[in-house]
């Protein structure tokens, strides 16, 4: 029998960012949505929100369905690496820059936003002690 000790709910998230008119998750991005995937049975994922967004320099036509297809890449990605589907509550394209056209170059612009709630958990397994003493015959 397994205890589990529920600690506190948290939410963490990352940005990951694409290159101009693409929507392939390079290595790079690869290895930061890794990084914050649970290690262990320690954490409990309880809600995953992905939103994509697009830069000025990128077709204003266009924006939405990049925007989006770049979030649900990063949704095949997480489902790739065992992220249950049901998990993931929110997936949109905002096919729109999220900073001001003067802040920020356009990189930091084009990325998909994960948002991840979870709760962590501590794992213990009871202790149990065996008598070392024999039996006696008014035991049994």
């Amino acid at each position: 029998m397994l205890i589990q000790t529920l600690l506190a709910n948290d939410t963490t998230s990352v940005k990951i960012f694409f290159a101009a008119n693409e929507f392939r998750i390079s290595e790079s991005e690869q290895e930061i949505l890794d990084g914050i995937l649970p290690a262990d049975s320690s954490i409990i994922l309880r809600n995953i929100s992905i939103y994509g967004y697009c830069d000025s320099s990128e077709k204003d036509d266009k924006k939405h369905s990049l925007s989006l297809q770049r979030a649900n890449e990063v949704k095949k990605y997480l489902i790739g690496k065992g992220i249950a589907a049901s998990l993931i509550s929110t997936v949109e394209g905002k096919g729109r820059k999220i900073l001001p056209a003067n802040e920020g170059s356009g990189e930091e612009i084009r990325q998909v936003w994960v948002i991840i709630e979870y709760q962590a958990v501590i794992v213990e397994e009871p202790i149990i002690i065996k008598s070392t003493r024999k039996k006696k015959e008014d035991d049994r």
